[in-house]
């Protein structure tokens, strides 16, 4: 071999190692890189699971206390039903009370309600046996008394007690008005008889 053919042999075995530690050089940085991106997107994709699960564990929290809410609704719609009923079976012993019993009732409700004057009664048209006029003959005594004479008005749309008229004026005794005045003030006591 010449000296010129040793030069470029020498040059070619050097471009050779330059060129495989050049190589080498690429193929570590490629490894690097991907292996800082594959860190990278594990990273990345662990936030995203992890993020994934706060999201359903806070779904379900929502669900849960919608459902909470929900059930809460229904109990108290039922509770507000079973009070309405109780209350419409209280109206409905009031209207069925034996005849001497029920002629009480209204009788004191009537000597409590008519003031000094004329006044004209009006009843439910399922009263006309209990409230006719032997019911106003009865109780004549202890209105003149007051001052009061009470005639028979006719019939009221009503389901029991009574409606005076006095003057321009009507005072409304009807047993259905009086039990849903009694609501507002004796509803917490039935919840806690029922409950």
């Amino acid at each position: 071999m010449t000296g010129a053919e040793k030069i470029i042999e020498k040059i070619l075995a050097d471009a050779r190692t330059d060129v495989q530690n050049t190589e080498r050089e690429l193929e570590e940085r490629r490894a690097a890189l991907e292996a800082q991106y594959e860190a990278r997107a594990q990273q990345d994709g662990e936030k995203i699971l992890e993020d994934a699960r706060q999201d359903a564990q806070e779904g379900r929290r929502r669900q849960l206390s919608m459902a909470q809410l929900e059930g809460r609704k229904a109990i108290l719609a039922v509770k507000q039903e079973l009070i309405a009923q109780a209350w419409e079976g209280a109206l409905q012993a009031l209207c069925a009370l034996p005849v001497e019993e029920y002629r009480a009732l209204i009788g004191k409700m009537l000597l409590e309600t008519a003031t000094e004057g004329e006044h004209e009664l009006l009843i439910a048209q399922t009263d006309a046996d209990r409230l006719g006029q032997a019911f106003l003959d009865e109780y004549a005594g202890p209105l003149a008394a007051k001052g009061a004479t009470v005639r028979a008005g006719g019939f009221a749309p009503i389901r029991g007690g009574f409606i005076l008229r006095t003057g321009g004026m009507e005072i409304n005794c009807a047993l259905e008005t009086l039990m849903r005045m009694a609501r507002g003030k004796y509803d917490a006591q039935v919840a806690e008889i029922l409950f």
